[in-house]
């Protein structure tokens, strides 16, 4: 999908985090430098996504510029919370993650 339209990229962006969000979905969010994240999106904006974590008692503020990836965990995924900084921990398949549809 090629999409040249700002607002447009902007709405669908909004729409699956006001999605995620709403539904207190668990995220996995992996960043450009390979650390995963993971938590609920409590709030996001135009920057950035703030990220509860459940054994955590402060939340993290993720900018969007340092996301490459964000996908819905799914039943049965490893619980992982808080963040992990083993580089490389995600076996580079984040990009599969997720259904399409």
């Amino acid at each position: 999908m090629t999409n040249n339209n700002p607002d447009k990229s902007m709405q669908l962006q909004d729409g699956l985090l006001k999605t995620l969000c709403d539904g207190k979905v668990m995220v996995s969010i992996y960043l450009t430098n390979g650390i995963r994240l993971s938590g609920r999106i409590n709030t996001y904006d135009r920057y950035c996504i703030v990220l509860d974590n459940d054994s955590h008692t402060a939340s993290q503020v993720v900018y969007k510029h340092a996301i490459s990836t964000i996908s819905p965990q799914q039943a049965g995924d490893e619980k992982h919370t808080g963040h992990n900084t083993g580089h490389g921990s995600h076996g580079g398949g984040h990009g599969s993650h997720g259904s399409h549809g």
